[in-house]
């Protein structure tokens, strides 16, 4: 017995909205659980100094449940699934676009028992020239003073860092106005330990000026930036 199903067509389809290509299959005579990463559609394109990269992580985690002892929950968190057994699977890094193509194809060992708990979690990372992915995600607010003719960005905070422990990091905002016109700015450095598993805030406000002029055109840079080795690793 096979069960296969594609999302490559959906009918609530936002076109705001990245798009993921995936087919998966379980083979009930091996407990096997295959899938088959097309491409990602629709990629928001950031601007970088660098040709830009990606690859996708695939992430399996057996065991899971939605019951709490609070009831039923309607998703589970990436917490929750580091806490499991968690399995991962990466494509090979492949030139970043608006659409991203993959075209590979996994296969997992999964119990029949365990197959209605199990999480999967597919992300697609950006990564440097040496295949390294992002550290983390970044949480921050923005704002334009077009009195001041200033960008404020506030409220910093990583999660989900991919960093070990006492490993030193920062953030760094880049704004970019014309082709060859930028101001750089960072915050203060932190050093990450176990206790910082809900994330890490940063104090200090990142402040740009920017004249209303260059404003519709400018892209705002932010990246994190760990210290190893005396040299830098950027997410």
């Amino acid at each position: 017995m096979e069960m296969q199903q594609s999302f490559d067509e959906g009918e609530n389809f936002n076109p705001t909205l990245p798009m993921l290509e995936i087919c998966v299959e379980y083979k009930n005579d091996e407990e096997t659980f295959n899938f088959y990463i097309k491409q990602i559609s629709n990629c928001p394109l950031t601007p970088s100094f660098s040709s830009l990269r990606a690859k996708v992580n695939v992430y399996i985690s057996k065991g899971m449940s939605r019951t709490t002892w609070m009831g039923w929950q309607k998703s589970i968190s990436w917490q929750e699934m580091r806490s499991h057994n968690m399995e991962k699977f990466s494509t090979l890094s492949v030139l970043r676009s608006a659409t991203t193509v993959c075209n590979e194809f996994f296969a997992c060992s999964v119990p029949q028992l365990q197959l209605h708990f199990t999480a999967m979690r597919v992300v697609l990372c950006d990564v440097n020239k040496d295949d390294e992915e992002d550290l983390g995600e970044l949480h921050f607010s923005i704002s334009f003073l077009s009195t001041a003719e200033r960008i404020v960005v506030t409220n910093l905070r990583t999660t989900n860092l991919l960093i070990s422990n006492k490993d030193e990091f920062y953030i760094r905002a880049v704004l970019i106005t014309e082709k060859d016109e930028y101001e750089a700015h960072k915050t203060e450095s932190q050093i990450w330990s176990e206790s910082y598993e809900d994330g890490v805030s940063f104090e200090k406000r990142l402040v740009f000026d920017l004249s209303k002029r260059k404003a519709p055109m400018a892209s705002l840079l932010l990246q994190i930036v760990k210290l190893k080795d005396q040299r830098q690793d950027c997410c």
